[in-house]
C-alpha cells in the first residue's frame, strides 16, 4: 500500500500557481495550474451560454472581466474572475465555485522533474493572479 504522504491535493479557483525555486538564484517551473481566465474558450462559454456577458480590452485580453448587472447598485459592474464564491448576481451570469483538484504525486514528481533531493533546497510558492499577474518569473 502506497502512502499518501506522497502526494498534495492542490485546488485552483482562479490562478493559484506552484513554483519550485532554487534558493541558489536560478528559478524552474515544474508545476502550473490550469489558468481560469473569462476569456478563455472553456470559461467563456459557461458565461455566455448562462447569459453572462464579458468584456475584454482588446490590448490586455488578460484583463477580461465578467460582466453582471449589480441589483444593489443598479448598473453593470465587472468581476474579474470566472471563478469564485460569490452571490447570487454572479452565480446567475455563469461564475462558479467550483475548483479544479490536482493531485501531485511526489514521487513521481521528484523522479520525472530529475531534482537532486539530497542537495536541493525546495519550496513551493502558492498564490492567485493578485500575486503572479504582477510578478514575472
Amino acid at each position: 500500500k502506497k502512502s499518501s504522504h506522497n502526494k498534495r491535493y492542490i485546488h485552483n479557483m482562479t490562478r493559484p500557481t506552484s513554483e519550485q525555486l532554487n534558493l541558489q538564484g536560478s528559478i524552474s517551473i515544474h508545476h502550473q495550474n490550469k489558468l481560469h481566465k473569462a476569456n478563455f474558450p472553456e470559461e467563456r462559454s459557461r458565461i455566455e451560454n448562462l447569459g453572462g456577458r464579458i468584456h475584454i480590452p482588446p490590448k490586455h485580453p488578460m484583463g477580461s472581466r465578467v460582466i453582471a448587472r449589480s441589483t444593489t447598485h443598479h448598473e453593470d459592474v465587472g468581476l474579474a474572475m470566472s471563478r469564485s464564491i460569490g452571490d447570487r448576481e454572479w452565480t446567475a451570469v455563469g461564475v462558479i465555485p467550483d475548483p479544479d483538484v490536482q493531485v501531485v504525486n511526489l514521487e513521481k514528481f521528484w523522479n520525472t522533474n530529475n531534482i537532486r533531493t539530497k542537495d536541493s533546497k525546495v519550496f513551493v510558492v502558492l498564490g492567485s493572479d493578485g500575486l503572479f499577474d504582477t510578478r514575472r518569473v
